[in-house]
C-alpha cells in the first residue's frame, strides 16, 4: 500500500475536482500546495507537456487558471471529449492517460487506448475494488489492446481507505473502429454481456 510520506496537508477533503470551485482561498493554497508535491512525485521528472482534456469549457478555464496558479507552464486544458480528441490530434499520442472518478473501468480503457502510445499506460483512480467493473474491464481492455496489471491499493492520505490504481498498458495497436462515436463508450461499454 502507497502513501504519500509525510502528507500532513491531504485530509481528504479535495476529493472531487468539483470541490476546489467553491473553497476558501486559504483552501485553494494548500490544494496547489498538494497539487505541486503529487505532480512532482507522479511524474519524477518534469514531462514535455501535461494536456488535461476536459469537455466542459467553463471547466477547461478553472483548469487553466489553476495550472497558471501552480505553477505548471506546460500544462494545457483541452476541451473537448475524449472520443473526438482521440479521433484528431490525440490520436496515439500520450505516454501516459491518468483519470479518476470518471467512469467505470471499461468506458476509462475505451477513452484511454486509442490516446496512447505503443507501451503507454492508462492509470484509473478507483475505489474500492469490485469483481463486477474488474471483470468487464479486462475484458474491454483485451479488445482495445491493453493489459491489465493486478490493481495497486493505495493511500494516499491519512484515514484513506479503499483506494486502487487500476493500470492498463498498451501492447498492441487500437483497432481501427475505435474510438466510437461521442458517447457510445458509455452507452454500450464494451466487456458488458
Amino acid at each position: 500500500t502507497w502513501q504519500h510520506p509525510g502528507d500532513e496537508t491531504s485530509d481528504g477533503s479535495f476529493d472531487k475536482f468539483a470541490d476546489a470551485l467553491s473553497i476558501s482561498t486559504s483552501h485553494l493554497e494548500r490544494y496547489l500546495s498538494v497539487s505541486r508535491q503529487v505532480t512532482r512525485l507522479a511524474t519524477g521528472l518534469p514531462p514535455e507537456s501535461f494536456d488535461l482534456v476536459e469537455s466542459t469549457a467553463r471547466k477547461c478555464e478553472v483548469i487553466s487558471r489553476l495550472a497558471t496558479a501552480a505553477q505548471l507552464p506546460n500544462a494545457t486544458a483541452i476541451p473537448a471529449r475524449a472520443e473526438d480528441w482521440a479521433a484528431t490530434d490525440g490520436a496515439n499520442a500520450y505516454d501516459v492517460v491518468i483519470a479518476r472518478a470518471l467512469s467505470s473501468l471499461p468506458v476509462l480503457a475505451e477513452y484511454a487506448a486509442p490516446l496512447l502510445q505503443l507501451n503507454g499506460s492508462l492509470v484509473a483512480w478507483k475505489g474500492a475494488r469490485d469483481p463486477d467493473e474488474e471483470q468487464p474491464g479486462t475484458a474491454a481492455a483485451h479488445v482495445l489492446g491493453l493489459q491489465p496489471a493486478p490493481p495497486i491499493p493505495v493511500r494516499p492520505f491519512k484515514g484513506s481507505r479503499e483506494r486502487n490504481l487500476y493500470v492498463y498498458t498498451k501492447i498492441q495497436p487500437t483497432p481501427d473502429r475505435f474510438p466510437r462515436r461521442p458517447g457510445m463508450a458509455t452507452k454500450r461499454p464494451l466487456g458488458q454481456q
